[in-house]
Parts: structure tokens; sequence; C-alpha cells
């Protein structure tokens, strides 16, 4: 009789050993997806802020060409003045 519950019992642990290791490998599989997750998750942050200064790049880009256009037309106005008052000049 205490055999077959030294058996029984021995059983039992085994059985509960089996669900742990299960249970250890689980934990394991869903850390590993996690830090997988925070990984991916830190990369696409770092991605938007990388895009956030590019816009920004771009933004002052542009206002310097469009400065640069905006002065460009004003000495083609000045120029073209001139222009007009040396025909006039040339005229009378």
């Amino acid at each position: 009789d205490l055999e077959s519950t030294l058996a029984a019992t021995l059983e039992v642990v085994q059985a509960q050993r089996l669900q742990l290791d299960s249970l250890r490998r689980e934990l394991a599989e869903e850390r590993a997806r996690s830090a997988t997750a925070s990984a991916a998750e830190a990369e696409r942050d770092e991605l938007r802020l990388e895009l956030a200064a590019e816009r920004e790049a771009r933004a002052a880009a542009e206002a310097r060409l469009h400065d640069s256009a905006v002065e460009f037309a004003r000495r083609l106005t000045a120029m073209q003045a001139r222009v007009l008052e040396a025909e006039r000049d040339v005229v009378l």
C-alpha cells in the first residue's frame, strides 16, 4: 500500500514537472515576443523622430528656396526698371 502511494506521488510530481516545464517555455516565448515587440516599437519611434527631422529640414529648405525666389524676382524687377529707365534716356 505504501509502495502504491509512493508510485502515485511520483506520478503526480512528474506531471507537475511537465506542467512547470511547459509554463516556463510559454513564459520564455512570451518574453521573446514582448522583447521583439518592444524593439519594433523603439524602431518605429526612432523612425518617427527621423521623419519629423526630415520634414523640418525640408520645410527649412523650401523656405530658403522661397526666399531666394523672392529675392531673385525683386532683383529682376529692379534690373528691368533700370533697363526701362535707360531706354527712356536713350529716346529722350
